[in-house]
Formats: structure tokens, sequence, C-alpha cells
């Protein structure tokens, strides 16, 4: 940025040029520099109000160089430099990876070497083909894309959309863009990492410690020809999710360890910290947040103690279908409108309750609404009962507008910090009656009577539970269709009645009664008019009133100063001229964001 009429104003990057940025690093106090396309370095106050700037490349200041004051900028960019006392050799594309852990080599953000500079690789469309091409590059035998740790990389991205089919020798042989991405790659994107490994095994995952099912139990990376596991105090659903995925299934849930501490006493431990953040559409563990691969960390000692003996490692129980609520019931109710919520989830396949912790009437509504009330009460305390099995949902949140209750918010399938005691109950009334589809769902009210016996009733509300509002058929019937038709028959009436009164008014005017005007001046009744001539007879009105001049005999005659040749518009003049050297109006001051 440059110090211009006393505002700091950005260059546009468009014509800057390798000579020009060597003269603002030369000003800047650097031995060395070269122009990086783009502004590169995110988001800078200020404008673009500098444009052409042309260095001969003598100057000893960049104030001596010419340039030309407009906000017009081609490209839309401000222009970015990057400086160094070191030379820089512009050869060809090199990859490195700067380490997240300095003791280890092997992953870290990875970098590549553009026209001398270097800058990060957008995470968007890095996949683990691209990683194996990259650690290839640096003699490794192969990688996964991975998530460092640490500060964030502030380079410049340089490279995007790369796309590798896994055998190419290097990075630039892979489909890539330099400038542009159809992702996004600004310099807020996240930046793209890898692990490399020098084994011909590579990376893989399995589930140990039960021998009753193979799809639980604890989470095993195998890296470097060991297997390995997870310790973690910060794990969730979202996790479990990615690691189910990394073993061949479609989702999971986490579970407790502290059935599978057998036999890991020798085995080491890949991810050992108190936290393990998932977005839940990574493919494997590596690409989440983390501590670290193989990093030791602050109370480390504490958390590998605890999952070698009381939490466990990593655990989880994966399911082929994905995780979702389909079906919400009530049960224990004295009859179909009321009772202990349950709601059944696909994966599990099991029922399981709702915990009452900030449960309200909104979320009782929704629930009501959904098994096809108007309105609900919500129950707390188990009102209706304790449940048996799982609790499936905790801190429900709705809005009062949702159709179901799985599109509230809650913490998670199965996360939860209540017992079967705290099971949530609702007491609906009403009949919904939907304005734009019916109800999503059509679930099953499970009743116990006092021998024991289990009954079904489907959840459409009878009348009894419904009252005035539920009863359908007779008088009620008769009373819907009488609201509807009354309204339109009134309707009608006022629009025959207004019709017939202005055909009446029309046969009453004159010929031609609403063309009369009067060309100029002012109506016989001090009355404004208008006509075929409605604008000319305004002016010549205004003119008349104001004691004007004579009236103009065209619209197209109106003057308007803001446009008149004879007004100087400074902003406009000299448009064309020469070249303004920045010396000329530019004050000593530097500013280098980047």
């Amino acid at each position: 940025m440059v110090y211009h009429k006393q505002a700091w104003s950005l260059i546009c990057d468009s014509g800057l040029d390798h000579t020009d940025a060597q003269v603002v690093c030369r000003t800047l106090g650097y031995s060395h520099g070269t122009n990086v396309n783009g502004g590169v370095f995110g988001k800078v106050q200020g404008d673009i109000s500098i444009s052409n700037v042309r260095c001969t490349g003598r100057e000893n200041n960049f104030l001596k160089c010419l340039y030309n004051a407009t906000t017009a900028c081609r490209s839309g960019q401000y222009a970015s430099v990057y400086c160094s006392n070191d030379p820089i050799i512009e050869s060809d594309e090199k990859v490195h990876i700067t380490r997240d852990d300095p003791s280890n080599s092997r992953h870290g953000y990875l970098d590549v070497q553009v026209d001398g500079v270097w800058g990060g690789v957008c995470a968007a469309g890095f996949n683990n083909k691209a990683a194996t091409v990259a650690c290839r590059q640096l003699d490794f035998t192969g990688g996964v894309t991975y998530t460092p740790t640490g500060a964030r990389n502030t380079k410049p991205i340089l490279t995007s959309d790369v796309t590798c089919g896994g055998t190419e020798a290097a990075i630039t042989d892979c489909t890539h863009t330099r400038t542009s991405s159809s992702n996004w790659c600004d310099y807020y994107a996240p930046r793209a990492g890898v692990l490399c490994y020098n084994d011909t095994e590579g990376v893989s995952y399995q589930l140990a410690g039960d021998s009753t099912d193979s799809s639980r139990g604890r989470l095993e990376m195998r890296y470097a020809g060991q297997w390995g596991l997870v310790c973690t105090h910060g794990s969730n659903n979202l996790a479990a999710r990615v690691a189910c995925r990394s073993t061949g299934h479609k989702d999971g849930l986490a579970i407790s360890g502290t059935r599978y501490t057998s036999g890991i006493n020798d085995m080491p431990f890949w991810y050992s910290s108190y936290y393990l953040y998932c977005q839940g559409n990574e493919t494997a563990i590596p690409e989440c947040q983390t501590s670290g691969f193989n990093v030791t960390v602050r109370y480390s000692y504490y958390y590998l103690s605890s999952c070698r003996g009381n939490t466990g490692p990593f655990s989880v129980q994966c399911y082929n279908k994905d995780l979702a609520i389909t079906d919400v019931r009530l049960v224990g109710g004295a009859d179909n409108s009321s009772g202990r919520v349950e709601v059944f989830l696909q994966g599990p396949d099991q029922w399981g309750t709702v915990c009452d912790e900030d449960w309200n009437d909104q979320d009782a509504t929704v629930v009501c609404r959904q098994l096809g009330f108007n309105t609900g009460r919500a129950v707390k305390r188990a009102g209706f009962g304790q449940g048996k099995g799982s609790i499936w949902m905790d801190n429900v949140g709705c809005k009062g507008t949702e159709m179901r209750i799985q599109d509230c918010g809650f913490l998670g399938y199965g996360v939860h910090n209540c017992r079967h005691y705290e099971d949530a109950g609702v007491r609906c009334s009403g009949v919904y009656v939907p304005t734009t589809m019916p109800p999503t769902t059509k679930s099953v009210s499970t009743n116990k009577d006092n021998t024991g016996t289990v009954t079904k009733t489907t959840s459409k509300p009878d009348s009894s539970s419904a009252g005035q509002q539920g009863q359908t058929g007779g008088e009620g019937g008769s009373s819907n269709t009488a609201a509807i038709v009354v309204p339109i028959v009134v309707i009608l009436v006022i629009v025959i009645v207004a019709a017939v009164a202005v055909f009446l008014y029309r046969r009453r005017q004159p010929s031609g009664g609403l063309n009369v005007l009067t060309p100029h001046g002012e109506s016989p009744t001090g009355r404004l008019t208008f006509g075929h001539g409605g604008i000319v007879s305004f002016r010549n009105w205004v003119r008349g009133k104001t004691g004007g001049g004579e009236a103009a005999g065209d619209a197209s005659g109106v003057s308007n100063p803001s446009y008149d040749s004879g007004i100087s518009n400074p902003a406009y003049d000299n448009a064309g001229g020469g070249p303004t050297r920045i010396g000329d109006d530019l004050h000593a001051d530097y500013s280098c964001d980047a």
C-alpha cells in the first residue's frame, strides 16, 4: 500500500511486473523481490486508486516511478509482492513439508514453490491420491491427507483444484489451477497437509477387541507397519462416523472403551490428546483436527494413563445404514394423545427415549404436530413412567415451527447426561390442518393396560382427545363448509356491485371525458389537468405560478445543470492526460501488508 492523497491506497494488479516489484521491495529495505499474481494476502482496508505503475528498475525509491491515478482496475485485484534478502531463483516447481512437529519430517503442511515464491495448496479437493504424489515427490513411498496441528499456515495459496490420478511423478503433472478456483480457495481457506509413509502397506484401519461383533470395538490404525490406537477425551458421534467410514461402514456411534483395554499396553497411541474434532465428511481420522499425529503434548502422560486404564481407547459401534430418526410414538398414556416420547433410530433400529433437559411446550408441539395433533404440552420427570434401553436425544431445542422432532437441534444420537427418570412426555390436543403438506410421519403409539397387555393404535387423533376441533362429519362438517362458502359469496357480491357502479359512471361522462386537457396555464377550476400534452401543460402551469419566463415547447428541452457542458468537473479534467510521477502527490510512507 502507498500513502496517496491523505489515505492509504492499493495498487492495481494489472500491469505490475517483476521490475516494479523489485523497486517496491528495494524501497522497503529488501534486496530482492518479485510480483505474485492476484490479491493473495486476504482482505485489506483501502481502495485501489493507482494503476499502470511503470518503473525502469533503476529507481532507488518507488516514488520515482510513473503511474496513473484512477480507480479503474481491469483485474479488480490489488497487487501483491514477495520480498526477501535472499535471491529469488525462478526454477522448476518444488514441494516441501512445513512440519507441525519439529522432530518429524513426515507430516505437516504441503508447500509448493511457484516462480521462486513458496506458498500453500488449497485443501478443497485435495485427496489421498494427491497426497501420495506429493509424498513420492519428496522420496516417500506414499501418503494420505492430513490436517496439521498448531498455527495456521500464513503463506499465500498458490495452487488450487489439484486433481491427481495417483501415478504422476510430481504435483505439477496433476491438473491444477493458479490464480482462480471453483472451490473456496482464498487466503483464509484451509491448506492441504500430508502424512507420508515409507512402507508398502500404507495406512489402514480396523476395529478390534470384540469377539462377538466385528462392527464394534476400539479403532486401530496401521502406520509404518505397526497397529496403534487413538486416545481422546473429546470424541463424539461425528468422529465415530469418520472412524466407521474408514473401516468400511456407513455410520456409527461413539461408545465407552473400558471393555476394550485388554492387550493394548504394548501398542503405541498415534493420537494422544483431549480433543478430536471431525465435521463428519472426512474419510479418516488424520483429516480431523487433533493435537497432531504421534505428537507428545502437554499432559500426554495423563491422557495415555487414562486411555490404558480407566476410559480405554477411542471405540465405536458401526452400522451399515446412515443414522436417522425415522419414527416417533407415545407410550404409557391414557390414550393416543399423551405419553412418553420415544423415537426410532435407524442404524441400531431401536426405539429410545428423549431426555427432558430443556424440554418445553415448543418441543412438545412439534412432536404432537408430527403425530397429527395441533398443539402440545410438555411433561417432565418421566410423567408417563420410565422407559428402558437407549436414550437417543437430549437437550432438544425446537423453534416450534418444525414438522418433525428430528428437525430440531439436540446434542447428538445417544449423547446425553441423564437417566430414564428424566424421560420426556407430551399431552397433545386439537387436530393439525396442514397448509402445504400432510404430516411427515404416521407413527404407532404403544399403550399398556393394567394387565400388562400391549395394544397398538395409530396416532390419528380421535374425537375424544381432539374435542370440538377434532370432530369430523355431521355438524362439524357443515360448519366447515359454511365457513368456506359465505366469504366467497360476499366477495362475489362486492365485485358485481363495483362493476355496475363503474359502468353507470362511464355512461354519465361526456365523450372523451378522460382525455380532456388544458394545454396551457391553469384549468378553469384552478386545478392542474393532464392529457396528451401532460408534461408540457405541467411545466407551463408551474412557470405561470412561479412567475417564470416563457414555457419550453418540449420536455426534451429541460436543462440539467449537472450535465451542462459549461460546468467543469475536476474529476474528469485531464482524463486523457499523460502519466503522473508518483512523487508528485504521494507522501513518502509505505506499507507492506504481507
